[in-house]
């Protein structure tokens, strides 16, 4: 159990970390605070199980709030079965549920969401970098506004990532690496199309070769008939456990 302590006590520090948000032309822009526990289990050479658990916080422009943790604006899980096709080439599939609050300056009503997914992911491996390509496609069934039913709106996601060993040639325990990642989401047969552009960099450390600690800054944009053009701040925390369930 001793090995899940650290999990906790860092799925807490969101409702107590604080951040200020931009000012633009004497305004205060939304920041965002994510928050992520994740879990790698190895079951077989070519057979990984994932599941991770994410909570989201963000301030209230409109009262011009600095403080990042005002709102509950997202919780939920997912779990994920990974298979690897080779050693560039690795397909997953999975499901999730969320819980969205109301988050009026993203134009964001109090819903629930559950959606499926399958996933493929290319990896490149240069000298002390690790490169991917991520395409996602996801089934969602979300929640209308006045919470009486839930509608089919399918979504797909690309994302790259590049993931560079500062200390070392590969990134293992006592490594500390830099990154930086990007995700376009697209809303096929829905207007606007492109919902959302998420630009993020960050820092990690390798406690050991099954824990690691990353923490990213970044920008999110959000295109919708309610805000149109709503861009946010965002603060990353991931903490990773490969075999969290080796007692």
């Amino acid at each position: 159990m001793k090995r899940w302590l650290p999990g906790f006590i860092f799925f807490v520090l969101p409702t107590i970390f604080a951040a200020q948000g931009e000012y633009e032309n004497n305004t205060i822009t939304s920041g965002q605070l994510s928050g992520e526990v994740c879990s790698y289990n190895a079951l077989t050479d070519k057979l990984v199980f994932q599941f991770a658990l994410q909570v989201g916080f963000s301030n209230d422009s409109n009262s011009h709030s600095l403080n990042i943790t005002d709102h509950l604006v997202q919780y939920g899980g997912r779990v994920l079965l990974h298979y690897a096709l080779s050693s560039r080439f690795k397909v997953a599939a999975g499901f999730g549920a969320w819980s969205n609050p109301e988050a009026p300056d993203a134009g964001q009503y109090n819903y629930n969401e559950i959606r499926s997914f399958v996933q493929l992911k290319h990896y490149i491996t240069p000298r002390r970098a690790t490169i991917t390509n991520r395409f996602r496609m996801e089934q969602r069934f979300v929640q209308n506004q006045e919470n009486t039913k839930y509608e089919y709106k399918p979504r797909l996601r690309y994302s790259p990532k590049a993931v560079y060993a500062l200390n070392s040639n590969v990134v293992r325990a006592k490594t500390v690496h830099a990154y930086c990642m990007g995700e376009i989401f697209v809303t096929p047969g829905v207007d606007p199309i492109l919902k959302q552009i998420r630009l993020l960099a960050g820092m990690g450390y390798n406690f050991s070769k099954d824990v690691s600690l990353e923490i990213d800054y970044g920008w999110q944009w959000l295109y919708s008939n309610t805000a149109p053009d709503f861009r946010a701040t965002i603060i990353g925390l991931t903490l990773n456990y490969n075999n969290a369930f080796t007692w």
